[in-house]
């Protein structure tokens, strides 16, 4: 049986991760921000600056868009 969790396509580079928490299905913004900082530092400034008045995972999400994943992949 193979079960379809929602992942997170990120818009520089279409790398795809798990970034939503299971339960919930809200953004990890930690992992995001993680993400954004490692690979797109030249990116991820804008969002740093944003992030000190709202939340880290909503404002983390706009790089990324959500994508249906099966696991069996």
């Amino acid at each position: 049986m193979t079960r379809q969790n929602i992942h997170v396509r990120c818009r520089y580079c279409q790398a795809i991760l798990p970034g939503l928490w299971r339960i919930d299905h809200k953004p990890n913004g930690a992992m995001l921000l993680n993400h954004l900082s490692m690979m797109h530092p030249t990116e991820v400034g804008p969002y740093l600056e944003r992030m000190r008045t709202e939340d880290i995972g909503t404002v983390a999400m706009e790089a990324f868009e959500r994508v249906e994943w099966d696991d069996a992949r």
